[in-house]
């Protein structure tokens, strides 16, 4: 595996790694893998948004979640995404209350913390 770091275009980091491998799971023929991670570290901010989702017909189940984000308006679209694969919830079912912008000191999400540029 082959680790190439640099700054590619002003503001965004980027970690390429290249992994090789040869398998008999497609036939018999090698295949390589490349994964490309963006680290948007100083474009992206933490927020914290707070609503509720509909479990049933009977109630609605609290959330509380940390998110990185550009802007306000992805972090809502992020959220709703999220919460609507994991739960299988539709989004008109999905009431996000508050979306607050955090400092890097108060976030508790480690992937949160380092998609933001955090330690």
């Amino acid at each position: 595996m082959t680790e190439i770091e640099g700054n590619f275009e002003p503001g965004w980091k980027t970690t390429i790694l290249f992994s090789i491998s040869r398998s008999n799971v497609f036939g018999g023929k090698s295949f390589i893998r490349l994964i490309l991670f963006l680290v948007l570290g100083d474009t992206m901010k933490a927020f914290r948004a707070i609503g509720s989702f509909k479990i049933s017909s009977r109630g609605w189940q609290k959330f509380n979640v940390e998110i990185a984000a550009e802007d306000e308006k992805a972090a809502t679209e992020r959220v709703m995404s999220n919460l609507g694969s994991h739960h299988r919830v539709g989004r008109r079912d999905i009431r996000v209350n508050e979306m607050t912008p955090i400092p890097l000191e108060s976030v508790t999400d480690p992937v949160v913390r380092h998609l933001i540029g955090g330690p």
